[in-house]
């Protein structure tokens, strides 16, 4: 029995190009089969997963009551635009990090909100999505821990700095894969196309 819809409920610190392509090869498979992706951040894609509203939730945690995997590790870099005033400084130490502007990503869940991460900023911009929280960063007005993948590009042509701090800096977020109906065929198939890819692309620890 072939089903005539799969949704997925996804962490937006999650690589598109690794979802959209995985889904773009299962639609080839099953072009008769709808594709309903929800992003969110933090607790946002575990709430919509727990609510029934997914088939596969990939979050920062297994939602309770599940059985799941470890997915991926995500690369955070703290950064900033080359023209502030922390891009070429040495050794910065906590206390004076402390002192310049942070942008974070609020959590879209809201029954139990998450914190995560750095937040002992003295001043901190706090935006819903990590597009805003780029441009922000881009824009010389904040820094911020962004996964690599997603800024790439900024830090390979100079326009991004990574901070260069006297403990800490860069840190790796886990991914977690959960799926609600491990019985269904389809979700399953689903499931093993995003591992490979996961595994192609990134190297998670074990554990």
């Amino acid at each position: 029995h072939e089903r005539s819809e799969i949704s997925l409920a996804v962490d937006t610190i999650c690589p598109h190009a690794l979802v959209l392509d995985t889904l773009n090869s299962f639609a080839a498979r099953y072009p008769h089969c709808n594709i309903k992706l929800y992003e969110g951040v933090l607790s946002g894609s575990e709430e919509r997963f727990l609510r029934g509203e997914a088939d596969i939730c990939i979050a920062y945690r297994v939602p309770p009551g599940f059985l799941g995997e470890k997915f991926i590790d995500v690369e955070f870099v703290p950064v900033v635009n080359r023209g502030h005033p922390c891009a070429e400084r040495r050794s910065i130490t906590a206390r004076q990090l402390m002192r310049e502007r942070q942008v974070v990503i609020s959590d879209s869940g809201s029954e139990a909100r998450v914190d995560s991460g750095w937040l002992k900023s003295s001043e901190r911009w706090t935006v819903s999505s990590m597009a805003t929280a780029i441009q922000v960063i881009a824009s010389g007005m904040a820094f911020g821990w962004i996964p690599r993948h997603m800024i790439r590009q900024e830090l390979e042509s100079g326009e991004f700095k990574a901070l260069s701090l006297e403990f800490g800096g860069e840190k790796s977020g886990g991914l977690y894969l959960t799926v609600a109906d491990a019985d269904c065929r389809m979700t399953r198939e689903l499931v093993a196309m995003l591992r490979a890819r996961g595994a192609e692309d990134f190297s998670p620890d074990v554990g």
